[in-house]
């Protein structure tokens, strides 16, 4: 601070230099000072001009608009196909309204839009990075793209199930899975024992081999359709003439199984013959007839048949004729494992 004397023949300059100054940022102050305050040195009406010399610093209220756009938040990980949802937000240092729009990473962009979130699905798989930009509406003032999230799209998956008809007859290997796109499965039918043998595929796979590849190119179900293995027999039976003529097969049923086949004879016709009826009977554990037919070789002798066992035990099928030729016996049962057990 520098403090001058001046007397009033000086006070005018000293008034301009307080307008000047001032203006130009200076406090300047001024009072009337008795000659004795300077030791009687001064002169009786001298004015003591102070002038602060301190500049103020002119502060810039205005603050540059800006704005932000958060990194993604959602899935890091997918398929092909399945659509994922994605949301931003954004930083902006004054008030107003903020669209938002995304970079998928594949080639292709998000609509702008108010809202933070978008979804969006891949058609390939592949690591893509996802990425956000926010604007100002207001303004017209856009972000930068901000920091990337990484998506990783797996290929897309279809399921395949089997299953097998008449039920337990069979297995298939595979018998089930979640397999990528496009990916051939060998399918293999294995009958689950003696008792059937494969027939042919239906449901979403065909043909008659045993063993066929499938393209997962959706989700499938596949049918393994089985068929009975009846047991063949043929039998030349004799002449019966008077006595008649006999053949018995035997087999041990557990309770409950289920028997089932066709007997047929078969033969050239003589007018001379002795009768032309013939008999089938099932013979349960003491010999007594749980089912009997009675058929004629000439006209009737075909004949199917079907039943259940009512206990465990050795059970027979017995053929019977009276001609005075000899007849040609054809059976077809199931379960196989039928035995020749006597005439």
């Amino acid at each position: 601070m520098i403090v001058r004397r001046r007397s009033y023949k000086d006070l005018i300059p000293v008034l301009l230099c307080v307008l000047i100054l001032g203006a130009g940022g200076f406090f300047v102050a001024y009072k009337y000072i008795p000659p004795d305050i300077f030791n009687g040195d001064g002169v009786n009406g001298d004015v003591v001009v102070v002038v602060v010399d301190e500049e103020e610093e002119e502060v810039d209220e205005e603050k540059e608009a800006s704005i932000t756009a958060s990194t993604p938040t959602g899935s890091s990980t997918g398929e092909v196909g399945q659509t994922l949802t994605y949301s931003t937000s954004a930083n902006s240092n004054i008030a107003g309204s903020s669209e938002y729009r995304f970079d998928w990473g594949d080639g292709s962009y998000s609509n702008w839009s108010s809202s933070p979130s978008a979804s969006h699905s891949w058609s390939s798989p592949g690591t893509y990075s996802v990425r956000a930009q926010a604007r100002l509406v207001t303004v017209t003032l856009t972000s930068e793209w901000s920091l990337s999230k990484t998506v990783n799209i797996a290929p897309e998956t279809f399921e395949l199930s089997t299953l097998v008809s008449p039920a337990r007859s069979g297995t298939v290997n595979p018998s089930s899975g979640s397999y990528d796109s496009s990916t051939g499965v060998t399918l293999t039918a294995m009958p689950a024992s003696d008792y059937y043998e494969f027939d042919y595929w239906s449901g979403d796979a065909s043909g008659t081999s045993q063993t066929i590849t499938i393209t997962m190119d959706s989700n499938k179900s596949v049918v393994a359709n089985f068929k009975k293995r009846y047991q063949p027999i043929q039998y030349t039976m004799p002449p019966g003439a008077i006595g008649g003529s006999t053949v018995t097969y035997s087999k041990t049923l557990k309770a409950g199984e289920t028997v089932d086949g066709s007997v047929q004879l078969t033969g050239q016709y003589y007018s001379v013959d002795w009768s032309y009826n013939w008999t089938f009977q099932i013979l349960g554990l003491g010999g007594e007839s749980t089912q009997q037919w009675i058929g004629h070789w000439v006209n009737n002798n075909y004949h199917e048949f079907s039943f259940t066992a009512s206990y465990a035990g050795t059970y027979k099928i017995r053929v019977y004729h009276a001609s005075s030729y000899s007849k040609n016996l054809t059976i077809e049962i199931w379960p196989p494992g039928w035995g020749y057990s006597g005439s």
